[in-house]
């Protein structure tokens, strides 16, 4: 799938989360149930960083944890959902 597709399905996962964050090994599989091939935490991450970027989602790091990448929590923001409605 398109780089651009699988940025809108992770904000479409998101926004159908909203307004709970969503932790990242869930998004990942959610993600993967929606777009193929599948893909992998290491592939996922580029398109996560993208969208951090734009502000279009935030995170919440793990309290015990704040680097451990794969601990984080995931939202969509405004931009996001903005983005989502063009």
């Amino acid at each position: 799938m398109s780089p651009l597709t699988i940025k809108q399905t992770i904000l479409r996962v998101l926004n159908v989360n909203r307004p709970y964050a969503v932790p990242a090994e869930q998004l990942l599989a959610e993600v993967n149930r929606l777009v193929r091939p599948a893909l992998t935490a290491e592939e996922l991450r580029p398109h996560l960083r993208f969208l951090l970027d734009r502000n279009m989602v935030a995170f919440l790091a793990d309290e015990l944890d704040p680097e451990n990448q794969d601990a984080r929590r995931w939202l969509i923001r405004e931009a996001g959902q903005a983005q989502l409605k063009s």
